[in-house]
């Protein structure tokens, strides 16, 4: 394996990434080749040296992601219901759900390199991996947002094509709702799993029980960071900083 600090594409690498993409390539560019072909192109733009837009690619994905459910979704459940949606708290929430998103990517992708790894038949560098991470939770966002539109397209044309009360009880069928809810869930972890595989060539056997130990292990620490969040003191400098934006 190689060494995880000081060679050039360890992770004193990733920390340059992190403060100086290149704008070699545009996001639409990106994002078309990746739709075309998620799996090949992400390992393709992971171990290309000459891509360094992956975080302004993770970053433009979490732009689209918020102004969805933040903005889009509101005001589609205005429009159609005549009822708002309560309020978020803008900026505040902006500022709460980026420290959140954040730091589970602190969290996960060094997790995830380190245990991936050991069943890996390849070996990949920090900054590989760092690039095909954030490339893969880019996509992770917008298949979120894309489902999402689904679902909300898909209750309006219920709602519109059948009587009110066939159509209510369709979209408010418990049991369509939790199947729904699962797979939206479970998306983004498939997701994980089908490029992980991939990129470190690993085992079915393998990479899915790693992948639900570090979802269990992600999980557990964005809890703890909800609540920490959620306190009075959190909260009132979370306030005070969006203010200043």
């Amino acid at each position: 394996m190689s060494n995880d600090t000081n060679d050039r594409d360890g992770w004193k690498e990733v920390a340059k990434d992190v403060s100086n993409s290149a704008d070699a390539h545009g996001f639409f560019a990106t994002l078309m080749v990746l739709i075309r072909r998620p799996v090949s192109e992400t390992l393709r733009l992971a171990e290309d040296p000459t891509y360094r837009d992956h975080v302004k690619f993770f970053s433009a994905c979490f732009g689209v992601w918020l102004a969805f459910g933040l903005v889009v979704v509101p005001r589609v459940v205005t429009w159609y219901t005549g009822e708002a949606l309560a309020d978020t708290g803008g900026k505040s929430t902006v500022l709460t759900l980026s420290i959140l998103q954040y730091l589970e990517l602190i969290i996960s992708i060094p997790l995830s390199f380190y245990l991936y790894r050991l069943g890996a038949t390849v070996q990949r560098t920090p900054r590989s991996y760092f690039k095909f991470a954030m490339i893969g939770a880019g996509l992770a966002l917008l298949m979120s947002v894309a489902m999402q539109a689904f679902r909300i397209g898909s209750i309006i044309a219920i709602r519109q094509a059948l009587p009110e009360e066939t159509a209510l009880a369709i979209v408010q069928q418990p049991a369509l709702i939790a199947l729904v809810n699962v797979v939206l869930m479970a998306a983004p972890v498939i997701l994980a799993i089908v490029l992980n595989r991939a990129f470190w060539r690993l085992r079915w056997r393998f990479v899915v029980p790693v992948a639900l130990i570090i979802l269990a292990i992600d999980v557990s620490a964005l809890l703890i960071a909800i609540a920490l969040l959620s306190t009075d003191g959190a909260q009132a400098l979370i306030s005070t900083i969006a203010s200043v934006f």
